[in-house]
């Protein structure tokens, strides 16, 4: 049997218990310390590279007018304010609906022109097409090469990827101005009136989203 005086019984003994437990306990916490730097090191790396399937669940904010009547010649606009509150904003994208108002003067089928201003830093677009009721579509990226199509990457991080698709604070945020003008077939000589007008749907959408990423 172990004498308790040798273990407990004397200063040398008390003193010696205490050393050894202050170390047991110093050693533990320098091993959590190293095992916490080493997970903070590996999200700022983004983790290991290897192969992703990435996709996009997207978030479509959208402003709409019409049908709108607009008559040869004259336009019709939308302004929308846009100011995502996350940094993966994708793109704005523009839509116009255009049918031509018929009529007994109508000869032939109405086209429109579409022009788009973008804050500062974005450059617009233009969109044209026939009033035969169709959907015309553009879009314009925010982040380059944004089409929200899945792909698959290769040799690269998560963070990598998300840093990818990240937009630069504030960028596209502000006023798109969309204005459409109509120019109408009609014939005014043409007995029982002329086709002066065409209607017009129009709407302006900031796409954001989320990523999800999964090992290839």
């Amino acid at each position: 049997m172990i004498d308790r005086d040798v273990l407990f019984g004397t200063p040398r003994a008390i003193s010696m218990w205490v050393i050894s437990a202050f170390f047991v306990v110093a050693f533990a916490g320098y091993f959590n310390v190293l095992a916490d730097r080493e997970t903070v090191g590996s999200a700022m790396s983004g983790g290991s590279s290897g192969s992703w399937d990435v996709s996009f669940i997207e978030t479509v904010d959208t402003t709409s007018e019409g049908p709108t009547e607009v008559n040869d010649g004259e336009s019709t606009s939308l302004t929308k304010t846009v100011a995502p509150e996350t940094n993966m904003f994708g793109a704005v994208r523009i839509m116009v609906t255009c049918s031509d108002g018929g009529g007994p003067g109508d000869i032939g089928t109405d086209s429109f022109s579409a022009t788009l201003t973008a804050p500062e830093g974005i450059d617009g677009g233009t969109l044209s097409g026939e009033c035969d009721g169709s959907e015309y579509e553009l879009d314009i990226p925010i982040i380059d090469g944004y089409d929200g199509a899945s792909y698959v990457e290769n040799s690269t991080t998560e963070g990598e990827i998300w840093t990818r698709w990240s937009a630069g604070d504030g960028v596209g945020h502000g006023d798109w101005t969309l204005d459409v003008a109509v120019q109408t077939s009609g014939q005014q000589f043409v007995i029982g009136g002329e086709d002066g007008d065409a209607d017009v749907t129009i709407s302006i959408s900031a796409i954001t989203f989320d990523l999800d990423i999964k090992a290839a």
